[in-house]
């Protein structure tokens, strides 16, 4: 409270409600709905309720308003890069409100089958649960959703604003131009999608080995998206087939760039333009799509991150081969989520740690091995919170290979 001169100017401290007060009618349905009970001491006696209620203290005073009561935001919701209602859809769950709960996820990822596999779950790492005993395998919770609520006719049918004019082209038809397509028609538009490929997807076709996204789970979400009344087009290139002057003048009023970041790093060292030598990308877009390709009987792929675990795990199940994983750093700074790392190794994946390529060895055009040079590590910390590793004078070697993969980001 501060005095002015035109008497006095009071400042009122309000707790957060967590509801839009402008839409809340009052109806109470919320309340009624509510799954999460909660306990709370009012003037000595304990009180039972839902999350979401009217305030216990003088509701008399604000008869309309109702408050959702929780510390801040959850840990897990905070963590998601989507931010996905986490405990929204557990809650649904747990009162066997699958189909709900499937909606709620969509209302942040329409392709709740895809991400159910794919996501690196960050929000288990952050679960509270997890500083009683173990994290809530929120991942696994979110898979079934997902998959119960596909066998449940029009669930996505989700709630479309007016039409509105003009068309929107979408190039790409990956995660983030799938997504565009679903916000759009949501809200009225009428978007076109077009990929380059003679498959939809994206990156989910041809950058996601099959044994961690089979393509019969992807057909059936895109086909979800398709059923919405959304135009994709497959096989055909936007600045190549047809130009944005074209789309233009067939009514196209907007454009949404959705291609992706393809390009690969490279390592710079010598022999890198030898027959043999492939990136990642290249290569996992060879095995998802079949085509043709010769495959030896050792592999080395140079990097310890994701894409090489997948890479790794992905030239095993083709052909059987022996596959050697070259990490510059030690087991515990990989970059590769722990459990593939692990199941790698299961499915017969060797690791060499703390092995740096300098030279990658070839005959007649041909690779035929891999140079490298033991490192240490340094006490210098890179941006990725990881420590520098430094090369070990006269300590190369050589390492045996018919194919090498760089999986370097």
């Amino acid at each position: 409270m501060k005095k002015n001169d035109n008497g006095f100017t009071l400042d009122v401290l309000q707790r957060p409600r967590f509801v839009q007060a402008d839409l809340c009618t009052g109806c109470g349905r919320c309340q009624a709905e509510c799954s999460v009970r909660l306990t709370t001491l009012v003037n000595g006696q304990k009180i039972k309720h839902g999350a979401i209620h009217k305030p216990l203290l003088a509701p008399k005073a604000v008869p309309s308003a109702y408050v959702i009561d929780k510390n801040g935001m959850a840990p897990c919701r905070v963590e998601c890069p989507l931010g996905i209602n986490v405990q929204g859809f557990i809650s649904l769950l747990a009162n066997d409100k699958t189909e709900r709960a499937a909606e709620l996820i969509a209302e942040a990822a329409p392709l709740g089958g895809i991400l159910g596999r794919v996501c690196r779950h960050p929000c288990e790492a952050n679960c509270s649960r997890g500083k009683l005993d173990t994290p809530v395998s929120i991942r696994a919770l979110h898979r079934y959703a997902a998959d119960a609520a596909t066998a449940i006719p029009g669930w996505r049918s989700a709630t479309q604003e007016a039409i509105r004019e003009g068309r929107i082209a979408i190039i790409g038809s990956g995660p983030a131009g799938l997504t565009a397509a679903w916000e759009l028609k949501r809200r009225g538009y009428s978007p076109v999608v077009f990929e380059s490929h003679s498959v939809v997807g994206g990156m989910l076709a041809t950058g996601i080995p099959r044994f961690r996204l089979p393509r019969e789970v992807r057909e059936k979400e895109i086909e979800a998206i398709r059923s919405l009344g959304i135009d994709i087009r497959a096989g055909i290139t936007v600045g190549r087939d047809i130009t944005f002057t074209y789309l233009r003048e067939r009514g196209f009023k907007a454009f949404f760039l959705a291609i992706g970041a393809l390009r690969n790093n490279r390592l710079n060292i010598p022999g890198e333009e030898l027959d043999g030598v492939v990136d990642c990308m290249s290569l996992l877009l060879t095995l998802n799509l079949k085509v043709d390709t010769f495959v030896g009987a050792n592999v080395v792929i140079i990097g310890d991150g994701n894409s090489a675990i997948d890479s790794a795990r992905a030239v095993i199940r083709w052909n059987k081969a022996a596959v050697k994983i070259l990490s510059w750093t030690v087991p515990e700074e990989l970059t590769a989520a722990e459990e593939e790392v692990e199941e790698a190794i299961m499915e017969g994946v060797t690791i060499e740690y703390q092995a740096m390529p300098v030279e990658i060895l070839g005959e007649g055009g041909r690779v035929t091995g891999v140079r490298c040079r033991k490192t240490e590590l340094t006490n210098e910390i890179m941006p990725n919170g990881r420590h520098r590793p430094r090369p070990i004078p006269e300590t190369d070697f050589v390492i045996e290979a018919d194919h090498v993969v760089v999986a370097i980001g």
